[in-house]
């Protein structure tokens, strides 16, 4: 075990972009069996400077392990950078799509990293007064925490006099009573889907199905007749009751059939995000500007309005498009034969040209492509 640890370090180290010179020090750090361990380690990146000459930035990593619960399990925790000893700041690990050491570099130096992300699209929870009047809302992610959040304000005889609705993307999902917390929400009205996934033995696959029945009573019923008359081949997992648009959860159940807290529904999405020089979290570390798909910036739209030659070949327009996505700044070839250095610039929503001396260049777009616009 203890070996499959080390070997998973090493390869994620080398993921990560550290190469394998860190293994040995690794290796000698993990048979110290400590309950934390630190490894620094410098690169130098070949950097254009404000005057044009190509010189370079020197990065010096501190890579923080932990050991976790299980004996001798090691782990990456943070990466504290530091840029030409002048800009710091310390990279949490293990959350999911954890940037690279370039990643962490260009982020330093002011650019934008194109990273996966999973996002939660919360509920909301409203309080209405016997007026009628909506007072403040709060954002959760679950029935669970609406439930709980009114359950500690019955208790301190909060909000008692009225009613809470909870919202997820602008429809009613629950109603609550604000003197007893209890949900008396109304049938939601017109067809609904009833879903259920299994486990098929005959087949060995996971498999999901979807009936939409008229009313939320009848397909309620035919839960409980696939709970009572189960199939032997399907190890049924949980039921979920669906919007008929299938936009949202309006029920759902475990595999016993008893009722469970409808979660917020999670999504991947490409976000941008780069280092707000101007805002420091609790931590002493940058926060993170974030620029979501719907702030209006594609690189991939954007790249193709302008008469750049890489984009004409697939092979290397995908790698242009990777290259600026992990914060880039990189070398391209317009179609009159001029090389330009590019960088992408999600904030403002455009792509940065410069020369080989790094000034910056006006490139017009494309006429071919603002006329199709």
């Amino acid at each position: 075990m203890e070996n499959n640890n080390l070997e998973f370090l090493k390869k994620n180290l080398k993921f990560l972009g550290f190469g394998t010179s860190l293994n040995a020090a690794l290796e000698a750090k993990v048979s110290e069996r400590q309950e934390l361990f630190k490894i620094g380690v410098s690169a130098d990146f070949s950097a254009r400077q404000k005057d044009g000459s190509l010189g370079k930035d020197k990065v010096n990593y501190e890579l923080n392990f932990l050991r976790s619960s299980k004996p001798y399990h090691y782990f990456l925790d943070s990466v504290k950078v530091t840029l030409n000893d002048q800009i710091q700041n310390t990279f949490s690990y293990g959350k999911g799509n954890d940037v690279t050491a370039k990643e962490a570099y260009n982020l330093l130096r002011g650019a934008s990293v194109l990273k996966k992300a999973i996002l939660i699209d919360k509920f909301t929870l409203s309080f209405i007064d016997d007026a009628g009047i909506r007072g403040k809302e709060m954002i959760v992610s679950s029935t669970e925490e609406a439930s709980k959040i009114i359950a500690e304000n019955v208790k301190n005889k909060i909000n008692v006099h009225g009613s809470y609705d909870l919202y997820a993307k602008g429809y009613l999902l629950r109603s609550y009573d604000g003197a007893t917390g209890k949900d008396f929400s109304s049938m939601p009205e017109g067809k609904v889907f009833l879903s259920y996934s299994y486990f098929d033995r005959s087949t060995n696959q996971h498999e999901t199905s979807h009936h939409l029945y008229d009313n939320l009573n009848l397909a309620l019923d035919a839960k409980e007749a696939l709970l009572k008359n189960a199939n032997p081949e399907q190890d049924i997992k949980g039921f979920k009751i669906l919007h008929e648009s299938k936009s949202h959860k309006i029920f759902e159940f475990d595999r016993e059939g008893n009722e469970v807290s409808v979660e917020a529904p999670k999504r991947n999405e490409n976000i941008w995000i780069k280092l707000d020089f101007d805002q420091k979290t609790e931590d002493g570390n940058y926060g993170f500007k974030k620029f979501y798909q719907n702030y209006g910036f594609n690189l991939e739209s954007e790249l193709g309005r302008f008469p750049i030659n890489e984009l004409v070949t697939p092979q290397e327009k995908e790698m242009l498009i990777s290259s600026l996505g992990r914060g880039n700044i990189q070398m391209a070839t317009l179609e009159t034969g001029q090389p330009v250095l590019i960088e992408a610039d999600p904030q403002f929503k455009k792509i940065q040209f410069y020369d080989m001396d790094f000034k910056k260049l006006n490139v017009l777009p494309s006429l071919s492509q603002e006329m199709g616009r």
